[in-house]
């Protein structure tokens, strides 16, 4: 490691060749892994002082691919997404449960990250592990009751989703990317997407004519000129207003970004074929968030039944990366789990 010139006895005395947290989360979020070259990140705050000021970030001089990339695309962005979760590892620790759902698990009702919890009753350890909502907000209309799920049946309700999106054949992708599009763009959106455009460019086409023909009119003496700049003046206006618009239409509708949004995801499942277990890794890669509702037993209640395992539905929903919730028209219905 390299130190300045002026670094003081005490300040040599702290120095270590070990990264600090600071620097890793810079290098974790430098573009020039990408490949990118950023310039002018800061400024003299005067030409006389030798003092510098942070430029804000959508001031910077971005130049993109000015080198070969040390890093994927895919790798960088699951560093920027984990750069937010707890990320304290405890996997030092034997008696600490290591649960693979930090920050993803979260509790349908208020939306609070669900925390490991359980015991260890004649050595089964796994049995009586839970994810727990342990945050008892009042401030809602419906207040927390208590949601939980075992920690192995979630894990494997996951792994199974995951599986079954794994083993979608193309022509199936295909229809849920086309399902999806359909929810946000229908038909008849896209042609009148089409016709507005047609309009607009016939419209820009006329009004170059018009221009010109004033412009010689004005030469031959049929238009005077305060006339002429009055009248090129709101057709330019006209002409520029019918440029934005087609700018707006010239971006991806909705229903393309949807399809776009499915290509990604299932471009990254490829890489894939069957998970037999599932990890931390995996899970962050393809899953956002998963909601867990409260458990509702036979009775139409969540109250806990005096009777022990009594057979009850919770709802469990797994939104994924990019395209979110799989046919959330149906996938809102109640998953059976089993009793604990």
């Amino acid at each position: 490691m390299l130190y300045r010139d002026d670094f003081s006895e005490e300040g040599a005395a702290r120095a270590s060749d070990l990264w600090n947290y600071t620097t890793v989360k810079r290098i974790l979020k430098n573009q020039v892994y990408l490949g990118h070259t950023m310039l002018g990140k800061s400024k003299k705050v005067s030409v006389k002082s030798k003092k510098k000021a942070a430029v804000p970030r959508d001031k910077w001089a971005v130049t993109k691919d000015t080198h070969p990339p040390l890093v994927d695309k895919a790798l960088f962005q699951r560093a920027q997404e984990n750069l937010g979760r707890g990320s304290r590892d405890y996997r030092a620790y034997d008696h600490v449960r290591k649960s693979i759902f930090g920050g993803v698990a979260v509790c349908g009702k208020c939306g609070h990250s669900l925390c490991s919890c359980g015991t260890v009753y004649k050595g089964e350890r796994e049995k009586y592990w839970y994810l727990s909502c342990t945050h008892q907000r009042q401030d809602i209309a419906n207040p927390c009751q208590g949601v939980r799920i075992r920690y192995s049946d979630l894990v494997e309700l996951v792994r199974q989703d995951l599986n079954s999106l794994l083993a979608l054949s193309d022509q199936e992708i295909e229809e849920l990317a086309q399902e999806a599009a359909r929810r946000v763009g229908s038909k008849e959106n896209l042609q009148a997407r089409k016709m507005k455009r047609e309009r607009a460019e016939a419209r820009i086409a006329t009004i170059d004519k018009i221009v010109t023909k004033l412009y010689t009119d004005n030469a031959t003496g049929k238009l005077d000129d305060d006339r002429l700049n009055r009248m090129v003046g709101d057709l330019e206006r006209e002409s520029a207003g019918l440029k934005a618009t087609l700018e707006e239409l010239g971006a991806p509708s909705p229903a393309q970004e949807a399809m776009n949004r499915y290509t990604r995801f299932f471009d990254l499942a490829r890489q894939y074929t069957h998970l037999e277990t599932l990890d931390r890794d995996t899970l962050v890669t393809f899953v956002d968030r998963i909601e867990i509702g409260p458990k509702l037993y036979a009775d139409g209640s969540h109250r806990i039944p005096a009777r022990a395992n009594q057979p009850y539905r919770q709802s469990v929903r797994i939104f994924y990366k990019f395209i979110g919730e799989i046919k959330p028209e149906t996938r809102e219905e109640q998953v059976d789990v089993p009793a604990s």
